[in-house]
């Protein structure tokens, strides 16, 4: 083997190995990379999720602090406190009912016309039975019958109950009869301490999501845990909302891929903490939700297109191989030509002047 290739080829291999496990922790570090950026993404959209929830229950608590203190409001309770409130049709509640229709009628009319939109003002009475639902033109209403009582709706309005029993605010997610909402339950008192019942204001779940999947720009589902079925009756029918194991459907996602990556094994860790998985081009964060007394009752789940993502950390990763396989080929480059100059050339010349010496040419110079 001629002397070049004995001393450039060990060097080479030696250089293209080190090239080689730059180039693969090149790698481990841009996947790390988007492992990182992903993982601080799914705690943004928890957080932001949050966040809206909460601006929502502090808006609905400032809508019904105007109304709490009113004197026509006290008034209106002592009216109904004074009848038989286990009555759902006692005439002296009814009385009351309609003592707050009128005196809060300017408010809300005021309200709808800057709004567009009613306020769901929602007066209870201590038992937990409904005073008065300030949005609809009657009381209560199951299927085609309307009905102006105070219908009970203690079995299935803990953060009513609470509120009630404890005096104190109840505010989170709860599920009743309509589904899942988003509560701030407030206790009525009266000038002196009285207490008299309690108020609410309730938001549109719906348009919360709603706006936050469009400002975070995801795919966004709910389920909720099947246990909660004997209440939530608005969800039992699995036509419109189908099973995944143990959680059922309340707000579908829109893209298939989202739907393809959902299975019940992944949810229930979703239920638990934050969980997060890769699907094709979607990245999918299960945020837990809990009620209003800390229990989970449900995941929701976010699923973003990562298509850009991928492709710009392809395209780094790209560049990163590029430039150390463009190193490589420069340092082999210069150990070449160093190999050449400094070491075979001089080296040729000592040999050729050996030979001339050993030929009798003993004036060679060396």
């Amino acid at each position: 083997m001629r002397l070049a290739p004995k001393i450039f080829l060990p060097v080479a291999g030696v250089l293209t190995v080190v090239a080689m496990t730059a180039l693969g922790l090149g790698v481990l570090l841009i996947q790390s990379l988007q492992n990182h950026l992903l993982e601080r993404l799914a705690q943004g959209y928890e957080v932001t999720v949050q966040l809206a929830m909460d601006r929502s229950i502090d808006e609905a608590r400032n809508l019904a602090a105007v109304f709490l203190r009113l004197p026509e409001v006290e008034a209106a309770y002592r009216l109904a406190l004074s009848g038989n409130i286990h009555d759902e049709a006692d005439p002296t509640v009814q009385e009351a009912r309609q003592s707050l229709r009128r005196a809060l009628a300017p408010m809300l009319s005021g309200y709808a016309a800057a709004t567009g939109t009613k306020l769901k003002l929602h007066f209870h009475l201590p038992n937990g039975r409904s005073l008065v639902r300030l949005w609809r033109p009657v009381n209560f209403q199951k299927g085609t019958t309307q009905l102006d009582i105070s219908d009970d709706i203690s079995a299935f309005r803990q953060t009513v109950v609470e509120a009630n029993a404890k005096r104190q605010p109840q505010q989170g997610l709860e599920v009743g009869v309509g589904g899942l909402s988003l509560r701030n339950v407030q206790p009525v008192t009266a000038a002196d301490g009285t207490h008299l019942g309690s108020a609410e204001v309730l938001m549109d779940m719906d348009l919360l999501f709603e706006e936050a999947s469009r400002r975070l720009q995801v795919d966004m589902a709910i389920f909720i845990d099947d246990r909660l079925l004997p209440i939530a009756v608005q969800f039992q029918d699995p036509a419109k909302h189908p099973h995944i194991g143990s959680f059922v459907q309340v707000r579908a996602p829109h893209s298939p891929e989202t739907v393809q990556a959902l299975d019940a094994s992944w949810l229930a860790q979703g239920l638990q903490k934050r969980a997060t998985r890769q699907h094709g081009t979607r990245f999918l964060t299960a945020v837990p939700l809990q009620d209003f007394s800390g229990n989970p009752v449900g995941v929701l789940v976010l699923s973003q297109d990562i298509t850009s993502m991928t492709a710009l950390l392809k395209r780094a990763g790209g560049a990163a191989a590029m430039a150390i396989i463009a190193i490589l080929a420069g340092v082999l480059l210069v150990v070449y030509l160093t190999v050449r100059i400094v070491v075979l050339k001089p080296l040729a010349h000592l040999t050729q002047a050996a030979l001339a010496i050993r030929n009798g040419q003993l004036d060679t110079t060396i």
